[in-house]
């Protein structure tokens, strides 16, 4: 007898049109436009509109412009790469608490 595995669909979190505004720290009529434009990914139910979450972490690395520095090397490529990461991990972080 064999038993009957339940097959769970991937699904990934995803956020009403508000609350990634304020994620984002934008207003709503500019997410409405973002998805629109088809800025970013989405899914829409009914009237709802649910955006990925992942969607923010993509937005803030696209559109973070590093600081102007003096002088560019490999050692200052490396540490605006690696504040980069450190920022978006902290507003991921924010959002998830």
């Amino acid at each position: 007898m064999t038993a009957k595995q339940e097959v769970v669909p991937v699904v990934p979190d995803l956020l009403p049109l508000k609350r990634f505004a304020a994620r984002l720290g934008i207003s709503v009529w500019t997410a409405r436009g973002m998805v629109y434009r088809r800025e970013v990914d989405f899914c829409k139910i009914g009237a709802k509109v649910l955006v990925p979450a992942g969607e923010v972490g993509r937005i803030i690395r696209e559109g973070l412009r590093p600081r102007k520095v003096r002088r560019l090397g490999k050692q200052t490529a490396l540490v605006a790469g690696q504040e980069l990461d450190a920022i978006v991990a902290t507003v991921l972080a924010a959002d998830e608490g």
